[in-house]
């Protein structure tokens, strides 16, 4: 379970991250301690596991699943 990550629907761009839905700053962030660590190269972000489900910055490249909708 610890390895487990999936994509968030959000993407840095010109200095911001965005929402990849409607463009619109995100409202809401989780990131993990020294994340995001590089927006510019990893502009893409995921919750990982690893991280209690906080954020890290990924390449855009980085194959993982998506979260369409999760009971909490």
């Amino acid at each position: 379970m610890a390895d487990r990550q999936a994509w968030i629907g959000i993407h840095f761009k010109d200095g911001s991250w965005i929402s990849s839905n409607d463009g619109r700053l995100a409202a809401y962030v989780n990131w993990a301690l020294g994340e995001p660590n590089d927006g510019n190269v990893e502009p893409c972000a995921i919750t990982w596991g690893r991280f209690q489900w906080r954020w890290a910055d990924v390449g855009c490249t980085h194959e993982t699943h998506a979260v369409c909708e999760i009971d909490m």
